[in-house]
């Protein structure tokens, strides 16, 4: 019998952390909050284990875009300078914002790579296990009574709507990729299917409007690829920047009287429709004093903790503009890269799928402050896409 040696590849690596995430969603449900802890911890150490493997093997400059080092050393420059110019104190709770938003932008620069495809033996457990995490989300929702609320939208034992919806969404686009794929099988792909509408379901429950919004983009997205399989570079570059454009559009209007009347529908107790001006016009107004460090430690009183409900206003404010710039361009160039490659359906949902998140960046930063693991569920529709281009470049 030949035994085979394990080999801690970007396969390998990239299905542990996605055990680990899916780990973590049942944990919350559960309520196992020292193990969550622990799961969280453990992606970051598998991430910085592979980076320091790979780098032996191949060499950073291989694997790593120049422009995600560039990005990551000028993050990490700015936020100690802004310590030091505050006079504040190292913690690691301190720089825990900072290793999150550093560890997406690295996964986001490994998944876009030429010589990083998932392997088909890794590929199908990638695929599963979110799918297993929606089964357990719904079957706690109806038959476990995990129905607890805040603010009118349930949780799940999470700490708020806004993230459980998070949660349910990329969940969602997990299951609709896996009927996608296993039409061929339709016992299994009936199967999940009965959750597509549950899922939709229970978002609406979460009373989340930014996830209900990216649901809509999702839908918006794949209606375009049945007519024009491919969105164009100029669309490309507005999904890239939509949540500032988004922000500054919403600070412009809010106040008008039809702008309240038209989206009169979608507010209500706890949620007005002003929910955002003050957390954004505050922090834009601290980034204004110091726009080349960021105001990393003042946004944040000198925790550290911050989430400012948009991703590209977070990094703006927390990291300094040229750091801003970067994230922008880099996902720019991520769209385009796998934009331009995939040629199967599955390819092109999982890309409409990762778009919609970075929609989603528009109302909230949960991939790039505090996302509790999301970020790398975010990360896997990317390369999902890639596996879809990978699987039909195999079979011709």
């Amino acid at each position: 019998m030949k035994i085979t040696k394990f080999k801690y590849d970007f396969s390998s690596f990239f299905l542990l952390e996605i055990i680990l995430v899916s780990g973590m969603g049942i944990c919350t449900i559960f309520g196992w909050h020292q193990m969550i802890s622990l799961l969280f911890a453990l992606t970051f150490i598998a991430l910085f284990i592979y980076i320091v493997v790979d780098a032996f093997s191949n060499g950073l400059s291989i694997k790593l875009h120049a422009l995600t080092i560039i990005l990551v050393a000028f993050s990490v420059l700015n936020v100690l300078l802004d310590l030091f110019f505050e006079g504040g104190a190292l913690s690691f709770d301190y720089i825990k914002k900072l290793i999150m938003f550093c560890s997406f932008m690295l996964l986001l620069s490994y998944a876009v790579r030429e010589d990083t495809a998932v392997t088909d033996r890794y590929l199908q457990f990638i695929k599963l296990m979110p799918v297993v995490t929606a089964l357990i989300f719904v079957v706690s929702f109806l038959f476990f009574g995990n129905k607890d609320e805040i603010s009118g939208g349930i949780i799940l034992g999470f700490s708020n709507p806004n993230a459980t919806a998070m949660w349910l969404l990329h969940l969602l686009f997990f299951c609709v990729l896996f009927v996608l794929e296993s039409i061929k099988h339709a016992k299994w792909g009936l199967g999940v299917a009965i959750l597509l509408p549950i899922l939709v379901y229970m978002i609406i429950r979460t009373r989340s409007r930014s996830c209900i919004i990216g649901l809509a983009a999702f839908v918006f997205l794949v209606l375009l690829g049945i007519f024009k399989r491919k969105p164009s570079k100029i669309v490309l570059f507005l999904i890239a920047i939509f949540p500032m454009l988004f922000a500054v559009a919403y600070l412009l209007i809010v106040d008008a009287e039809w702008f309240n009347s038209l989206f009169s529908f979608a507010s209500g107790e706890g949620k007005p429709l002003s929910s955002r001006v003050d957390v954004w016009s505050d922090a834009l107004e601290a980034f204004m004093k110091d726009p080349i460090v960021g105001t990393y430690y003042s946004i944040s009183d000198g925790t550290g903790v911050s989430q400012l409900h948009n991703t590209h206003i977070d990094v703006l404010c927390s990291y300094g503009i040229v750091p801003a710039i970067l994230f922008v361009k880099i996902l720019y160039d991520s769209l385009k890269s796998v934009n331009k490659k995939f040629n199967s359906w599955y390819g092109y949902i999982a890309f409409c799928a990762f778009c919609s998140v970075i929609v989603v960046g528009a109302f909230e930063a949960t991939i790039v402050a505090g996302s509790m693991g999301l970020n790398i569920l975010t990360v896997s529709f990317l390369v999902l896409s890639r596996s879809g281009f990978v699987s039909h470049n195999s079979e011709t």
